[in-house]
């Protein structure tokens, strides 16, 4: 039961037939409830000595406003073995309207414990905002705040006062419970980026001496002939990049102003339209190289590193659905390597259009070809097309990483995000080899060692780099070695690196197309669903 306070009042002369209603000695009782929003009632706690005592009256505005100025004064502190107070009421069975009482006057009242536990300490009423929720946790959650002090942290990208405040409200929300948080991806610095999660996954950004047989392969590219017609053409398109790139660097234009002068300059070289130049594709995370993993003979499996192999020992006689559901299961087995899904600036690969018009050449037409590709996509054994969102770019053997000169971010960005697109490129020709080997064994398409390229640029900085698989020990590492650095403001640099492109595209469209077809070819002859 509630607690009860005495209120004495004093007694006033009543004129009328009511002054002898209410005897001297007799007590009004009001109940204070545990919310200020319930009404007060009066009881009376005597018996009625008259029948005039059961007459109500309405008690005055003026009275009113006084019982709760006395209401007000200071009071003993009250105990809870005390008995019920009690105040004198003019007369017996009043009933005081709670309706003329304004909200602003009540009395703030601690609220009345249970009789079988033990009082607990009054905790002011607060007005619900997030300051006021900030103040409860800290007083709550002190002592655990103590005994797990934060870190400190970098307060915003920018620095200065404006990240100062945001490192102050980050250490505030740490405060609150655990539970009520919610899970935050934390992001860490591109050196160490490079230095410990590409290299737990065996991507290595860094110029390296490329082993003899990748030199080889990288002569035969870059010492192709150029007609002088052709060469005339090129130093054309040179000159239109440079006044391009030169608008560019003169105002405040984005990183993608930037990048898009060196996309549409190879779009110039694309005469023929063979290629197909697909801007921001996320590239599908199956063929993000994965942590290499210890067997019990202590051989690396890489089985993780190549879908296909992870399927070809049991692809014939499982049902679809089977074959997905282990996929998935292996795939959460899989430990989280860390590495972001690429996203490159452009990927260039070959046109659907372009690989049937070779392969229509030895008797499939355009439908069994767009079949075959998607039904070893569908399947999950070949993913001639990388990106995640089908955007039908086939075999990509180029990408364009670039990042913005005037705000800060830097070529070591750009190189990191080439780095992981070109080990994707490179496992989806180890896929191809691994469908063919597994369609036609003894098919006379030998295997080579995948050779892709990425260009990063960083304003008017070009980077032309060669990348690679390398096999150590069962282990398969993925490295780089750049070619040549370009300047857009040096004169000359700009007909060097198209005179490259030219060559690149050249090979692409003779050596690689003509080995992509023809593994095609074979599997095509052999597959059951063709």
């Amino acid at each position: 039961m509630a607690p009860r306070h005495s209120y004495k009042a004093r007694r006033r002369s009543v004129k009328g037939n009511h002054a002898k209603s209410a005897p001297k000695n007799e007590d009004l009782l009001i109940s204070h409830p545990r919310h200020l929003q319930s009404s007060i009632t009066a009881t009376v706690q005597d018996p009625l000595p008259s029948p005039q005592a059961l007459i109500p009256r309405p008690v005055t505005r003026a009275q009113t406003r006084k019982l709760i100025a006395e209401a007000k004064s200071p009071q003993e502190p009250l105990r809870r073995d005390s008995s019920s107070p009690t105040i004198p009421a003019r007369a017996s069975g009043e009933h005081i309207d709670s309706s003329h009482i304004r909200k602003d006057l009540e009395p703030n009242y601690p609220p009345d414990g249970h009789s079988n536990k033990q009082l607990r300490q009054y905790v002011p009423g607060l007005k619900l905002s997030r300051e006021n929720l900030k103040k409860l946790q800290r007083q709550l959650h002190s002592a655990s705040s103590e005994m797990s002090p934060v870190p400190a942290t970098r307060g915003g990208k920018r620095g200065g006062k404006r990240g100062a405040r945001l490192t102050r409200a980050t250490l505030t929300q740490s405060e609150l419970p655990r539970d009520s948080a919610t899970e935050t991806t934390t992001s860490i610095s591109p050196a160490r980026y490079r230095q410990e999660t590409l290299a737990n996954v065996k991507i290595f950004v860094k110029n390296m001496v490329p082993p003899q047989d990748i030199r080889s392969q990288v002569d035969a590219i870059f010492n192709r002939g150029i007609s002088k017609e052709r060469r005339n053409e090129i130093s054309k398109i040179a000159k239109r990049m440079s006044k391009h790139f030169e608008a560019v660097a003169t105002s405040n234009r984005r990183e993608d102003d930037y990048i898009e002068v060196v996309v549409s300059a190879l779009m110039a070289l694309d005469e023929e339209i063979v290629f197909d130049f697909v801007r921001k594709a996320d590239l599908n995370s199956s063929l993000i190289p994965k942590l290499p993993q210890l067997s019990s003979n202590n051989e690396a499996d890489h089985i993780s590193d190549r879908p296909t192999e992870r399927q070809r020992a049991n692809t014939d006689t499982k049902e679809p659905s089977d074959a997905s559901q282990s996929d998935v299961l292996t795939s959460e087995s899989e430990p989280y390597s860390g590495v972001k899904t690429p996203r490159p600036d452009c990927t260039i690969g070959f046109k659907v259009s372009t690989i049937s018009d070779v392969l229509s050449n030895h008797g499939i037409c355009t439908s069994q070809v767009e079949t075959l590709l998607t039904t070893l996509q569908c399947e999950h054994i070949l993913y001639s097309d990388p990106t995640a969102n089908f955007t039908f770019v086939r075999f990509p053997t180029l990408v364009v990483e670039g990042k913005a000169y005037g705000t800060g971010k830097t070529m070591y960005e750009a190189e990191n995000q080439a780095a992981v697109a070109a080990s994707c490129m490179i496992n989806l020709f180890r896929q191809l080899d691994d469908v063919h080997d597994r369609y036609a064994p003894d098919s006379p398409c030998g295997r080579k060692t995948p050779v892709v390229f990425s260009i990063a640029i960083w304003g008017p900085m070009i980077n032309l780099w060669v990348h690679y698989p390398l096999v150590e020990k069962n282990i398969t590492s993925y490295r780089m070695s750049v070619l040549k650095t370009y300047n857009a403001s040096v004169p000359g640099d700009l007909e060097i690196f198209l005179s490259m492109a030219e060559q690149f595209m050249s090979w692409s469209q003779e050596d690689i197309l003509t080995g992509i077809t023809g593994q095609l070819l074979a599997i095509a002859e052999r597959a059951p669903f063709m």
